[in-house]
C-alpha cells in the first residue's frame, strides 16, 4: 500500500485501511484489511473484493465506516471497480464485492463517513459531490438511512466541501469542511 487515508477497528479487532495505491502491479485503490497482529505470521494486508477506482485505475478511498451490523462502507476518489462496476464515489462492501448503494453520489467525491447511532443508525456522507439520486438539493453532506439518501438540515457554504463529520457526546454533530 502505497498511501492510507484512514483507518477503521472492527469488532474483532481487524483493522481496515483506505487506501491509494495497493501496489505498482494493481493500480487500483481499495479497502484493506489486516487482522489482528500474530506475532508467529507478521502482518498481513488483504484487499476487500476487487479494487475501487476511476477509468484506469487511479482513485483514492479518502473513508471507510464499520458499521454495527457489519456492513463495510467507503467513500474517496473513484467510480467504478476493478472489474468494471459503476459504484459513484459511494460504496458498500457485501462480503463478495463493493456494490453501489442506491442510486449513489455524484458529480464529485466522497471525504468523510460518520456512523449516528442517536437518529436510528443513520450515516452522515460529507464531500464535494453535487448530487444523490440526482437530486441537486441533495449536496455536500446527506444521510443515509438504510438504503434511503436523506437531505440534511445543514448549509455547507459555497464552494466548500466537507471533510469530517463527528457526532459528539452532547449529541451535537460537528462538521469539518474547507
Amino acid at each position: 500500500t502505497n498511501i492510507v487515508y484512514t483507518l477503521a477497528i472492527a469488532p474483532d479487532n481487524r483493522v481496515y485501511l483506505a487506501t491509494e495505491l495497493l501496489s505498482a502491479a494493481n493500480a487500483w485503490a481499495g479497502v484493506a484489511t489486516v487482522p489482528p497482529y500474530d506475532a508467529s505470521t507478521g502482518i498481513t494486508a488483504t484487499i476487500l473484493g476487487e479494487g475501487l477506482g476511476q477509468s484506469g485505475g487511479t482513485g483514492i478511498v479518502r473513508a471507510i465506516l464499520i458499521h454495527p451490523d457489519g456492513r463495510i462502507y467507503a467513500g474517496g476518489e473513484f467510480i467504478n471497480t476493478s472489474t468494471g462496476r459503476y459504484v459513484s464515489y459511494f460504496a458498500v462492501y457485501n462480503n463478495v464485492r463493493w456494490e453501489k448503494v442506491s442510486y449513489g453520489v455524484t458529480n464529485n467525491y466522497v471525504y468523510a463517513l460518520c456512523y449516528d447511532p442517536t437518529v436510528g443508525g443513520e450515516i452522515f456522507i460529507g464531500g464535494q459531490f453535487a448530487s444523490v439520486n440526482n437530486s441537486t438539493w441533495m449536496n455536500k453532506l446527506v444521510r443515509l438511512n438504510g438504503d434511503q439518501f436523506l437531505a440534511d438540515f445543514m448549509d455547507v457554504p459555497s464552494g466548500a466541501s466537507v471533510r469530517s463529520i463527528v457526532r459528539a457526546s452532547g449529541g451535537n454533530l460537528l462538521v469539518g469542511f474547507v
